[in-house]
């Protein structure tokens, strides 16, 4: 198997794409050439933008890809539908299995990051763009630090992305694989995008279901 590496600024980080919680991080939405060309035991990498000093964000090896629909109808991520309503929590609101399958074919976007908010309804160009992904990239391996975004050294022959993504074989940069295979597994820190006075991203973080 050919692992890989892929490495991208990730400009909006919101605890939706990637979503952290649940004791899996997913990869579902944004990001969709990622997505559609990802395998079991590649790495993706997300850092910070250049005025936050391209620092890590996140990092994940892909334990599963899986389909819009098998990543819907899978028991273990339930907890990653977005809810909404008065009572619920950003973390609830934040779910990235925002696409539910329907009897032709086709999947109905349910409200969430993507929704078209300002109309109340589906929002196409988000849909299109995550759909055009193909799939969920899970992984039960990763590190997550969000506005905790750590430092890390830089190595040869892997620069930042300007735009897009730039992939690596993980054979090419065996230093950068090292050194993503040692970070402590789990969250360290808020998203960037969430109020301070929440904390429901702390909450405990046992498997999905």
């Amino acid at each position: 198997m050919n692992s890989r590496v892929c490495l991208y600024v990730l400009s909006v980080d919101a605890g939706f794409s990637p979503n952290p919680f649940h004791g899996r991080c997913t990869l579902a939405c944004c990001k969709p050439v990622i997505r559609r060309n990802g395998s079991p035991g590649d790495w993706v990498v997300g850092v910070t933008p250049a005025r936050h000093g391209h620092r890590l964000a996140y990092a994940m090896k892909v334990s599963e890809v899986l389909g819009f629909a098998d990543y819907w109808r899978d028991p273990r991520f339930r907890s990653k539908r977005p809810r909404r309503g008065a009572k619920t929590t950003i973390l609830q609101r934040r779910g990235d299995n925002c696409y539910q399958p329907l009897a032709d074919g086709g999947f109905r976007q349910l409200p969430s990051c993507h929704w078209d908010d300002v109309r109340d309804q589906e929002n196409p160009v988000t849909k299109r763009t995550d759909l055009g992904g193909q799939n969920a990239l899970v992984s039960d391996r990763f590190a997550y630090y969000g506005d905790a975004a750590r430092e890390w050294r830089e190595f040869p022959g892997v620069g930042m992305p300007a735009r897009g993504h730039r992939v690596f074989a993980q054979a090419a940069v065996p230093d950068l694989v090292a050194f993503l295979d040692s970070l402590p597994q789990g969250v360290h820190g808020r998203p960037r995008r969430w109020p301070s006075d929440e904390d429901s991203w702390s909450e405990p973080r046992g498997r999905c279901g």
